[in-house]
């Protein structure tokens, strides 16, 4: 199966934790576990896992005394129960997921506001847009955004040496922030279908 350059870019960016932050609900190799239930058809097997997953964040709930985070951490659990719910369903949405993400959890961007970044991709060539990138990363005052432009930019120059249009370019730059809607979507009742 050939992955198309931007798909590809996109599974990376997600899966960076320079770019996206991520409290993570269900990890690594529990994540690859659910994986394996759902593309083997398990969907008792995969809510197990889930169900493991929530029952550990709740100890960890249990723990936790300061007021704000402890809201947090029920935020990031009601997500988790509604990811359950999802893939008790059987929703193509749930599938789409586990094939993107490398674990699971609420997605937070690191990266600045990237319009004007997709502005001069689709504005001038290469050379240009590869400066105003280091020039942005340069003059970032914030280490995390910094770490997080420099990822990127790692990505749009091998977007580039596969001869992706600009265009398609300059577009995903200024969207990938809005990457973190793809977990965000859980909070969403599923439909009955």
């Amino acid at each position: 199966m050939t992955v198309k350059p931007l798909e590809a870019a996109v599974r990376r960016v997600l899966n960076d934790r320079r770019i996206f932050s991520m409290q993570e609900l269900v990890a690594k190799p529990k994540w690859m576990e659910l994986r394996e239930a759902l593309n083997g058809g398990e969907k008792a097997r995969a809510i197990a896992v889930l169900e493991a997953a929530e029952q550990a964040f709740t100890t960890r709930m249990g723990h936790e005394r300061d007021t704000r985070n402890r809201k947090q951490l029920e935020n990031n659990k009601a997500l988790l129960v509604s990811l359950k719910r999802y893939v008790n369903r059987g929703s193509i949405l749930v599938e789409q997921l586990v094939d993107q993400l490398d674990s699971f959890g609420p997605l937070r961007t690191n990266l600045p506001d990237m319009e004007d970044f997709g502005k001069v991709l689709e504005g001038h060539g290469r050379p240009i847009a590869e400066q105003y990138f280091l020039y942005k990363i340069q003059k970032e005052k914030d280490q995390c955004r910094r770490n997080a432009l420099a990822a990127l930019f790692e990505v749009v120059k091998e977007l580039y040496d596969q001869h992706v249009n600009p265009l398609e370019i300059a577009f995903f730059v200024r969207k990938v922030e809005s990457l973190t809607q793809i977990v965000e979507v859980l909070k969403c009742q599923p439909s009955n279908h």
